[in-house]
């Protein structure tokens, strides 16, 4: 994949970073621009940047042409794969939720959400000390139209902000702006 070329983007990147570690400032950090300016090579950079500095990542690059990656169900289980691998206690809640009848995949996006995520990611608030940096990327590239889904593509596609008040609705995210 695509990373800024060394010694570029240096300030966004430690922008970024810089955010990243501000416990008190906003949860959220949103970067826009047109098609083309390098966002996800931004991010893809952010990500390895973080890494180094020992930050733990999850993250989802949703893709158009990918049809493995441009689904809310795809985020969602792919966020929650890579979640599970942060705590144990994590990996047991994920655990319990996929083993549930019906499976999580037959219920909404937003239940997905709840069981996937949200409660896991309570976990994750309660055992381990250090922050959990979710880089998302691209959701304007998302296909989804998922009549069952309480926070689809096809809903205007305000994906993220639906996601962000459901995490913010249950105590994961204190704040944003």
């Amino acid at each position: 994949p695509d990373t800024c070329a060394e010694e570029t983007r240096v300030q966004l990147r430690t922008t970024i970073l810089t955010w990243a570690s501000d416990e008190s400032g906003p949860r959220v950090y949103w970067l826009t621009g047109l098609a083309g300016t390098g966002k996800t090579t931004i991010a893809r950079s952010v990500c390895i940047d973080a890494d180094a500095a020992g930050k733990k990542i999850i993250s989802f690059f949703i893709s158009r042409g990918d049809a493995t990656r441009n689904t809310a169900t795809r985020i969602i289980s792919t966020l929650a794969h890579q979640l599970s691998g942060c705590h144990p206690a994590v990996a047991s809640v994920i655990f319990e939720a996929s083993n549930t009848v019906p499976l999580p995949s037959h219920y909404s996006v937003a239940i997905q959400t709840e069981m996937l995520l949200v409660r896991p990611l309570h976990e994750y608030a309660i055992n381990v000390a250090r922050p959990l940096f979710i880089v998302i990327d691209a959701l304007d590239e998302g296909t989804d139209h998922e009549e069952n889904s309480d926070f689809s593509f096809g809903n205007g596609g305000h994906m993220l902000a639906a996601l962000i008040s459901v995490l913010c609705q249950q105590g994961v995210i204190s704040s944003y702006s």
